[in-house]
């Protein structure tokens, strides 16, 4: 960053630089970075909140008169107020006189730092009274996965996001967002902006994770050894940027990345191939979609591996789906691999039955129990962690895979289901065609079928 090196007189350490760097050449306006304790993140703000007030030019953005706002959050208002001061000292001690010249002294306070030019850095403690309606041109929520309050406990990060973000809008792609964190559960604002942004569902999104190690050198992962030892979950997400999954979260994010292969859409059939299909039906208008999931098996025992060969989905936006337009193209592609069994769950599996077999398809029905969910998703996840299925390229299912969640019940049986905001149709059709290829339940037909293609493929 050769403006800190240069105006401020700051020399950042290189995965520092290269962070900062790499998302000012990705063009994306919001960046989540996850980084491990004493990376110098309150430094890196800093450094940004200077160049966003003195360098950039938002002249054509704002009306004559109109103040504009760089605002990092903090979790309290003590480390609000270090931000504010962190930004202040760099300013003193920058070798370029005309920066300190920029700033008003006596206008600033604990909390602010006040620009001559019309431009002022607010740091702000989490609150959901955050204020609303500042015009923002570079918000900062520092800690986001720590960000809690006595009154909306955890919710307070999200609150807090959705209070101002919307307030960068005013500048459009230069309205920037940059949260920073050391990692902890698998929920909260901080984990759902990492989520869709390593998903790829949050295409303006740049995400960046390294531990503190990396990002500061004058720490070994040696020192920490005794950190590691006295607490390996806590130091693996202070240290180590990692999130902690058994807050809740049921799929391993780092293994579904792994198995996402890039480019791949759609694999068109093959022969010689058994395929396995798998729906999950739904018609009203605004829901979940109806999904439907085509997969198969290469290879035999554990040295098999599961190819997810396409996901398909209808959605009813304003009105309910047209049923026999549905079933006319699951039926048709049905047949385009040679499947001649659909597996679904209970859903309207009368009418489905009726409507598939009218189409030269059966349906099997398997109730969505507890355990059978539990079963059927311990398979993929057994699968993920062996690396033994591939994924397609598709954002909206990675980001329902990385958002499943489980729950205990009061029977004690475990309940895994998307996270509150998200859904998980397409990661239900994914695992129920693993399940049935991995493990098939669905009979002797499965069976039987199985067997002929590995003998077919031996011979």
């Amino acid at each position: 960053m050769p403006f800190a090196r240069e105006h401020l007189g700051l020399e950042f350490y290189p995965r520092q630089r290269q962070v900062l760097a790499r998302w000012s050449k990705s063009g994306k306006r919001k960046a989540v970075l996850a980084l491990g304790r004493r990376s110098g993140k309150d430094l890196m703000a800093g450094a940004a909140s200077i160049y966003n007030a003195v360098i950039e030019d938002y002249s054509a953005y704002l009306r004559p008169g109109e103040q504009r706002f760089i605002v990092p959050v903090a979790t309290r208002v003590e480390q609000a107020r270090e931000l504010i001061r962190v930004t202040k000292e760099l300013l003193l001690n920058a070798p370029d006189p005309d920066l300190a010249e920029l700033v008003d002294f006596e206008a600033s306070t604990l909390d602010e730092v006040v620009f001559r030019t019309g431009v002022t850095v607010r740091a702000m403690p989490c609150s959901s009274r955050s204020s609303r309606g500042l015009a923002i041109s570079l918000l900062i929520l520092n800690e986001a996965a720590h960000m809690m309050t006595t009154e909306d406990g955890y919710a307070a990060g999200q609150e807090v996001y959705r209070a101002l973000q919307p307030s960068t809008a005013q500048f459009g792609e230069r309205g920037y967002v940059m949260v920073m964190s050391s990692p902890k559960w698998c929920s909260g604002i901080f984990w759902d902006l990492y989520s869709a942004g390593i998903s790829g569902a949050a295409e303006d999104t740049f995400v960046a994770q390294h531990s503190t190690w990396e990002m500061n050198p004058t720490i070994t992962r040696k020192s920490l050894e005794a950190d590691f030892q006295a607490d390996p979950e806590s130091a693996r997400a202070e240290y180590g940027a990692e999130f902690i999954e058994g807050a809740g979260a049921y799929l391993p994010a780092g293994q579904i990345r792994v198995c996402r292969k890039a480019g791949r859409h759609v694999l068109p059939p093959a022969e010689d191939v058994w395929y396995v299909a798998a729906a999950d039906p739904a018609f009203a208008a605004g829901g979940d979609a109806f999904t439907f999931c085509i997969g198969h098996r290469v290879g035999s025992g554990d040295e098999s591996t599961v190819v997810i060969d396409r996901i398909d989905s209808w959605r009813g936006k304003r009105s309910p789906l047209n049923s026999d337009k549905v079933l006319d193209e699951i039926a048709a592609l049905a047949k385009t691999y040679g499947i001649r069994r659909v597996i679904s769950d209970q859903y309207a599996v009368v009418p489905l039955a009726d409507g598939l077999k009218r189409r030269g398809i059966k349906l099997i029905a398997q109730p969505l129990h507890n355990e059978l969910k539990a079963d059927i998703f311990g398979t993929l996840k057994r699968l993920l962690n062996m690396e033994s299925i591939e994924l397609p390229d598709d954002p909206a299912l990675a980001s329902e895979l990385i958002n499943l969640q489980i729950r205990p019940t009061p029977s004690g049986k475990p309940h895994i289901a998307a996270s509150a905001g998200h859904k998980d149709d397409r990661a239900m059709v994914v695992a129920t065609v693993a399940h049935a290829l991995f493990k098939p339940t669905q009979g002797r037909a499965f069976t039987e079928a199985w067997e002929r293609m590995a003998a077919r493929k031996t011979a």
